[in-house]
């Protein structure tokens, strides 16, 4: 398995702190928040990376190199100019090869646990595709993910839903592990009305064409760090 990791953000709403630092680049309890996510992943035992980066990409770049001082191998891909998370994976097509993948936001942070997880559905259960929910009083500001009664299989994500319209408590956290045919359903995606090429629209339509995705209920923390005061609670999570 290889892992794609969407780093190319530049955190507008950080203001100053972003000028001359991209967004997965700021420093958590000692460490770069790209590089706790990297850390994390390693201890599944997956040491083949991909960064999808634009803003400052070259920051990332002079950090990791080519993965060797974490033990790691590191490709990077630009962000293509077609926006969205679903674009962004599509980029790293020829990295993955007839690999599964997992991916994730280089900018969320959460314990090693949230990706074992994940990656214990995928391997040992009868699916396509796994990813992590994250329970939310309103998913308003993401995803919100429904799955059947038994919470065995997901059956629809519906992105950023109207605030006060709770149609589920779970939301996508931003954790995926996928066998190589999600790779056809991206190729497929047309723009959203937000004019993303977004990666639950790709989910939907495997499901709908009853490919198997499975939920992983997190059961520990989850923070992005998308403001000041998100990087702080970030800090307290991380730090200990």
């Amino acid at each position: 398995m290889k892992t794609v990791i969407l780093a190319a953000g530049k955190g507008t709403r950080l203001g100053d702190l972003t000028k001359h630092t991209p967004k997965p680049m700021l420093v958590v309890a000692g460490r770069p928040v790209l590089e706790h996510i990297i850390l994390h992943i390693r201890q599944c035992g997956i040491t083949d990376f991909a960064l999808v980066t634009r803003y400052l990409s070259e920051k990332i770049e002079e950090h990791f190199k080519d993965g060797s001082p974490l033990d790691i191998k590191v490709s990077y891909i630009p962000q293509p100019e077609a926006y969205g998370t679903g674009a962004a994976l599509l980029a790293a097509r020829s990295f993955v090869n007839d690999d599964s993948v997992m991916m994730t936001f280089g900018d969320v942070v959460t314990s090693p646990d949230a990706y074992a997880g994940v990656l214990d559905i995928f391997n040992n259960t009868q699916c396509d595709g796994a990813i992590a929910l994250n329970w939310v009083e309103d998913p308003w500001k993401g995803a919100a993910v429904m799955t059947d009664p038994e919470g065995t299989v997901v059956q629809q994500i519906r992105e950023k839903p109207k605030q006060g319209e709770v149609v589920s408590h779970w939301m996508n956290a931003g954790i995926f592990a996928f066998k190589p045919v999600v790779f056809d359903y991206l190729e497929k995606l047309k723009p959203s009305v937000r004019g993303e090429y977004e990666f639950p629209d790709a989910i939907n339509a495997m499901i709908n064409d009853g490919l198997t995705v499975r939920p992983y209920f997190m059961k520990g923390p989850w923070q992005d760090v998308g403001t000041v005061e998100d990087l702080q609670k970030a800090e307290k999570l991380l730090g200990g």
